[in-house]
Parts: structure tokens; C-alpha cells; sequence
């Protein structure tokens, strides 16, 4: 029979097993083997998943240091330099690839070969997140058999290029792109590509930004250029919230037939017309402080369309004063312009030809005349 006594005696002897040392109850080797293994992916490899592009996954072929013929994602894994003078850099022959360049660089010698050259049938190829400099092209998705469709080149800057410095093919994305100090073209575009938030500038030749037709470009801009146009674009185009200035050009912004051109600007630029469009929409746009040595120079030069709230100011040429030595706007036949404002432009502040409708405009301080016929009848001012 347990008694009090006993029961008390039991619960002294367990505490005192519970506080022995613990040598008596062993615990194995407590001493870490070593440093533990990475558990995680580094930020690059989450970046870059995929297929690395090297001469091992992506062989070279006679031409190219790297060649993929194959869908999918690919990365670079540091810098591409092509070292011969007659090199390229990659080849995408095959449709649906990706590559991310990681922020390196594809350099090559000036005038010869291609950075990254995407054939004509490689359609839904992306590029992104690089540089490529130097090459006859930069990149390019564009040739004479045909154009590449449906792809995007993203965040790229392309430069020093003999050529063109980046070339799309049709229905195109082109995001985020700086082109510099190329020799030809900056940016070239197949039919229907959209630009965003591209700029264009030191480029020398034809165009910093050239698209053809059906393209859409927002808050794009072109400056500092030396070319034949600092924008030019193709019939149904449409430009909004785009930038031209300090441009040496004929025609810092150029648009075909049917084009839409909103809250575009080109100011302090050198040529002949600072915009010019033919059978096209103007609103809100503006033409201030062109320059050019020509006979007749132009803010806006209006060939045919519409053109309504927009704002010339200050244009000028270097000849002697006269109606044509910088017009604030010309419109050409069967043109209208409406809620616009001219003023201190060195020539005439509008100039209308035939069967134009010219209304609620705003003409002052102009250096010839505040409106001036130079076709025939008007319908009003």
C-alpha cells in the first residue's frame, strides 16, 4: 500500500534524475559539418532563366560567334565582342526566342556585319535589357525577302552603326529604346509596330526615327539629329505626345496620308519645315523657333487636312524678310485651319491656298502678313 510518505519520496527521486547532468542522456555530435549549402537562387539566376548563349548550347557558324535555331529563352551570360572585321554577333533563325542580354553589351567592328540578326521568318522574337554597338546593323528583324512579325525589342540602347541601328519587322513593340551617333537610320520599323518611350538622337543620314505605314509612336523623341527627318512616317500613322528639337533636318517631322499627329512638337530645329503633313490631322501641336538658310521656310506646312488649336511662333529664316522667310502656317489647297495661333514669325502668319476654310485664328506680330492668300479663294478667317 503506497503511502503519503512513499508517493513524496518517488516525486524527489524523478526531479532529481530530471536535474542530472547531461552526460548521462547523450546528444551526438552538436558541431555543424560545415557551412550550409545555398538554399535560394541568386537574383541572376532568377533573371535569367533559360538557355545560356554560349558556343556550347548556341555553336557558332561562319559568320556568326553564336547561332540559335532553336525556340525558347535564352541569356547572355557577360559580353559579346566580335573581333573579326567581316563578323556578327548572333543569329536567330528559328521563331519564338527570347533573349535577355542582362544589361551586357554586343560590340563589333564599325561598317561590317550584324549584331543580332533575326530572319525573316524567326516571328515572336523578343530582345531586351542590352547594348549593341558598333556593326553595319545593330539589330534587325528586316530584309529584302521579308520582314519578321509579332516581336518586340525592349530597353535596348544600339549605336554606331554604319546602317541602320535598329531595324523591325511588321507589328513590332519597341519599348523603351535609346539610339545614338548612327550613320543611316536610327530606328527603322516594318508596318504597324508601336513605339513607346524611344529616343533618337546624334544620328546622321535619312531619319533618326523612320516608321512605315500603320504605326503607332507615343512620347517618342528625336534630338540633336543631322538627317533628312528627324520623325517620318508612313500613310495612317499616328504620333502623340512627340518631341523633335535641335534637329538639322528638311523636315523635323514628316507625315504621310492620313496620319494623327496630337500634342507633337517640334521646336529650335534647323531645315526647311519644322512639320509637315499631308492630308493628315493636326491638334495641338506646335512649331516654334525653326530656323533654315532656304527661300521659303515653314513652322507647320499643312498639305491638305485639318489643322486645329495648334501654335507657330518665332520662325525664321536667314534671307532678307519676305512672305516666305519663315510662315508660321501654310495650308494647301482644301485645308482647314481653326484655333490657332501665329505670331512673330518672320514671314507670313498663315498662308492658304485654294478652297481652304481658315477660322477663329489668331495672327499677330508676324513679319509679313497676318493672312495671305497665295491660291485663290478662301471660304473665312
Amino acid at each position: 500500500m503506497n503511502t503519503p510518505s512513499c508517493l513524496f519520496k518517488s516525486i524527489i527521486a524523478l526531479a532529481a534524475l530530471l536535474l542530472l547532468p547531461g552526460a548521462l542522456f547523450p546528444q551526438g555530435n552538436l558541431t555543424p559539418p560545415g557551412s550550409p549549402a545555398p538554399s535560394m537562387k541568386t537574383l541572376d539566376q532568377i533573371a535569367s532563366t533559360g538557355i545560356a548563349i554560349n558556343s556550347t548550347n548556341t555553336p557558332p557558324n561562319g559568320n556568326y560567334l553564336y547561332v540559335i535555331n532553336n525556340p525558347g529563352s535564352y541569356y547572355l551570360t557577360g559580353n559579346v565582342a566580335v573581333i573579326s572585321n567581316t563578323g556578327s554577333g548572333i543569329h536567330v533563325t528559328a521563331a519564338g526566342v527570347t533573349i535577355e542580354m542582362n544589361g551586357f553589351q554586343v560590340s563589333g567592328p564599325p561598317s561590317a556585319g550584324n549584331g543580332i540578326y533575326i530572319d525573316e521568318t524567326a516571328h515572336r522574337c523578343t530582345v531586351k535589357n542590352g547594348t549593341i554597338t558598333g556593326f553595319a546593323n545593330g539589330v534587325q528583324a528586316s530584309n529584302d525577302i521579308g520582314n519578321a512579325r509579332g516581336g518586340s525589342f525592349l530597353q535596348l540602347a544600339v549605336s554606331a552603326c554604319s546602317s541602320i541601328g535598329l531595324r523591325s519587322g511588321d507589328a513590332w513593340q519597341i519599348d523603351g529604346c535609346k539610339i545614338h551617333d548612327n550613320a543611316n537610320i536610327g530606328i527603322g520599323t516594318g508596318s504597324g509596330n508601336t513605339l513607346t518611350n524611344c529616343t533618337a538622337t546624334h544620328n546622321t543620314g535619312y531619319a533618326a526615327i523612320s516608321a512605315d505605314q500603320g504605326c503607332t509612336l507615343a512620347n517618342c523623341t528625336a534630338n540633336d539629329n543631322s538627317s533628312g527627318f528627324g520623325i517620318d512616317v508612313s500613310p495612317g500613322s499616328t504620333l502623340t505626345n512627340c518631341y523633335v528639337n535641335n534637329n538639322s533636318s528638311d523636315r523635323s517631322i514628316s507625315a504621310a496620308s492620313g496620319s494623327t499627329l496630337t500634342n507633337c512638337a517640334a521646336n529650335n530645329n534647323s531645315g526647311r519645315i519644322g512639320i509637315y503633313a499631308l492630308n493628315s490631322t493636326l491638334t495641338n501641336c506646335t512649331a516654334n523657333h525653326n530656323t533654315g538658310s532656304l527661300t521659303s521656310t515653314y513652322g507647320i506646312y499643312a498639305d491638305g487636312g485639318t489643322v486645329t488649336g495648334c501654335t507657330a511662333i518665332a520662325n525664321a529664316n536667314s534671307n532678307s524678310p519676305g512672305p516666305n522667310t519663315g510662315v508660321g502656317i501654310y495650308a494647301g489647297m482644301g485645308s482647314t485651319v481653326k484655333g490657332c495661333t501665329v505670331s512673330g514669325n518672320k514671314g507670313d502668319g498663315i498662308q492658304f491656298a485654294s478652297w481652304c476654310l481658315i477660322s477663329g485664328n489668331n495672327s499677330t506680330s508676324n513679319g509679313a502678313r497676318g493672312f495671305a492668300s497665295v491660291g485663290g479663294r478662301r471660304q473665312s478667317h
